[in-house]
């Protein structure tokens, strides 16, 4: 996945602008591309707001991963600079 990058504070009020709208609404925001994501014929399927949907409707656990691992990747980017 490829994630927006946002400030901690840009992140907080994503946090809290987001508890009331959809998921898939939510993580297009924060979502901007993707790589290694197939498709039912084996082939890496684009990013698109319709795919995140299609992926968060087929596999509901991946909007908790998806939300860690783009808060983890802002917290690892603070540590390293």
């Amino acid at each position: 996945m490829q994630f927006k990058y946002m400030t901690a504070a840009q992140s907080a009020e994503w946090f809290k602008a987001s508890s009331d709208k959809a998921i898939d609404i939510a993580l297009a925001e924060i979502v901007i591309g993707w790589h290694g994501v197939m498709d039912d014929q084996g082939k890496e399927a684009p990013f698109t707001k319709e795919a995140l949907q299609q992926l968060l409707l087929a596999y509901q656990p991946a909007s908790l991963e998806i939300v860690r691992a783009w808060q983890q990747g802002l917290t690892e980017s603070r540590v390293k600079n």
